[in-house]
């Protein structure tokens, strides 16, 4: 049979094949309107942003969501705001560590918002500091534990180190009362609004840009109080149910804004500043999360 013939049966059947599938995609894709879903409330503006992805945030101290990066990938309305499309909130995550440059270490992901109402939120590993904060509580309260051998074994590395280190107060503290603790330089990371357990990370705040958050930056920007406050005056009673799909209790949020008082912190300072640090009897508990020779580091 010469070619020709064999092209006319051939083209008819494509083209059918290809139409039934186009049909069976178009059937497959779901659909549905946000602005009459579950999540109607962040479908027509920055309260996806403002509210979702800071309690994201807030529930696990021991990543960092780059704020900024996520906001490039996320598009605009007509006035310029971010927005998100697809029922998936674009998020930018990585681990919390003392990278000063890009680390190769963060991923591309989303909270996928479906129309059941049960947010798809990314799933973090668990890495050093995350066992660090689930173990604290216990740890502080072993008698047997000493908060000063970490001071003993940063004294051992020398001084041109800078070290992060989550430390958990005795007790609660304001932000003032840490600050006259600190030693200098010095950089805050993150303030720890709560204990946390064996099963619950610390809710926390840290000093990722208010605008980038999609929070007004009408506060004193250096303090993580007073943007902690600033998002919790933000949440409203219909935010409870979101909230809580990322381990947040509206009511205990808006407490411990209220309170304003430290459970603990994680800080970056040179390996020296740290012995005098720990000599306080306000700190309960002290362990180092990451360390760099302070010239790579460049703080």
């Amino acid at each position: 049979m010469s070619a020709t013939p064999l092209s006319r049966w051939c083209r008819p059947i494509a083209l059918v094949l290809m139409a039934t599938t186009c049909v069976v995609a178009v059937l497959l894709v779901p659909t549905f309107d946000m602005a009459s879903g579950p999540w109607a409330p962040y479908s027509k503006n920055d309260r996806a942003r403002s509210v979702l992805l800071n309690a994201f945030a807030a529930a696990n101290p021991d990543y960092q969501i780059d704020f900024l990066a996520t906001t490039q990938e996320m598009s605009k309305t007509e006035d310029g705001t971010p927005t998100f499309k697809d029922e998936a909130l674009p998020v930018v995550i990585e681990p919390r560590t003392l990278e000063s440059s890009p680390s190769g270490r963060a991923w591309h992901d989303s909270i996928a918002l479906p129309p059941t109402g049960k947010a798809l939120i990314p799933t973090l590993g668990e890495w050093r500091l995350t066992k660090i904060l689930l173990d604290q509580t216990a740890l502080s309260n072993d008698p047997q534990y000493d908060p000063h051998q970490e001071g003993r074994l940063i004294e051992s590395m020398g001084t041109k180190v800078n070290i992060q280190l989550m430390v958990k107060l005795s007790k609660p503290m304001s932000e003032q009362e840490i600050q006259a603790l600190l030693p200098e330089p010095y950089y805050y990371d993150v303030a720890l609004f709560s204990a946390g357990d064996a099963h619950t990370k610390p809710l926390s705040w840290d000093h990722a840009p208010c605008n980038a958050r999609g929070i007004p930056c009408d506060f004193d920007q250096s303090s993580l109080t007073a943007g902690f406050r600033r998002w919790a005056s933000l949440l409203e009673q219909r935010d409870a149910a979101a909230l809580r799909q990322f381990g947040i209790d509206l009511d205990e949020v808006r407490e411990r804004a209220k309170d304003g008082q430290i459970h603990g912190f994680i800080i970056t300072t040179e390996a020296a500043s740290i012995p005098p640090l720990l000599a306080h009897k306000e700190i309960a508990l002290a362990q180092i999360v990451d360390m760099q020779p302070s010239a790579q580091f460049g703080r």
